[in-house]
Parts: structure tokens; C-alpha cells; sequence
């Protein structure tokens, strides 16, 4: 199972950091929903709101769709979670099967959805 986890890891660290200016066709519904709430938190408040895990699986999508890595460093600056929080979140999608397995011990863990996760992602946002 590690050389697996290492194989993974080294096929993702290999991927370009994902950029929202540029997106295949599949994801542009994913970057659109994201950038929505970002704009909700700043005119309303991010207090009012809040799901992190939803947020995550459309990062996530957005860096499966442009082949572009995400960091657990970067999605915890991106959502705005503690390091704590963002374990957390990765631990309960990995549990639902959406995301690769991990510690996530390390900010630098590159992270990722499966391809189940991916699959029903590309249902909802169809």
C-alpha cells in the first residue's frame, strides 16, 4: 500500500499547481460555484456559511479537471481552515470514498479526489 501512496503521490507532484484563469470545458461549473461563495463570504459574511467539505470537493475537481495539483497547504489557505480543521474535512471525505487515502500528517500531502469521488462531483455538476 505505501508504494502505491508513493506512486500517487509522485504522478500528482509532477502536475502543474492548478489555475483558476484556465480550466478544461468539464470544470467550469465547479469554478463558478466556488468563486460564487467566495463572493457570498465577502458581501455576507463567512459566518453565515459554512461547508468546508463541499468547498473542498470543488477545489478538488478544479484540480483533477486542469491536471493541476492541490496541496493540503493550499486548500487550507484557499478555504480559510486550520490545519486541524482541513485534516479533519480530507478525514471525512476519505471515509466516503471521494478522496485518496492519506495521513495528512504533512501541509505538503498532495491531495486528490478518486475516481469515485470524481465521478459523482461530475454527476452533481452536471
Amino acid at each position: 500500500m505505501t508504494n502505491d501512496r508513493d506512486a500517487r503521490a509522485d504522478a500528482r507532484q509532477s502536475r502543474p499547481p492548478v489555475s483558476f484563469d484556465q480550466f478544461p470545458i468539464g470544470a467550469p461549473c465547479a469554478v463558478h460555484t466556488y468563486k460564487l461563495r467566495r463572493l457570498r463570504d465577502q458581501v455576507l459574511g463567512r459566518a453565515l456559511f459554512g461547508e468546508p467539505a463541499w468547498d473542498t470537493l470543488l477545489l478538488l475537481t478544479v484540480a483533477h479537471e486542469s491536471e493541476g495539483g492541490m496541496t493540503l497547504a493550499r486548500l487550507m489557505t484557499e478555504l480559510r481552515l486550520s490545519e486541524d480543521g482541513a485534516r479533519q474535512v480530507m478525514t471525512d471525505l476519505e471515509r466516503a470514498g471521494l478522496v485518496e487515502p492519506d495521513d495528512y500528517a504533512d501541509p505538503a500531502t498532495e491531495v486528490a479526489l478518486t475516481a469515485e469521488g470524481y465521478c459523482k462531483l461530475t454527476v452533481v455538476l452536471s
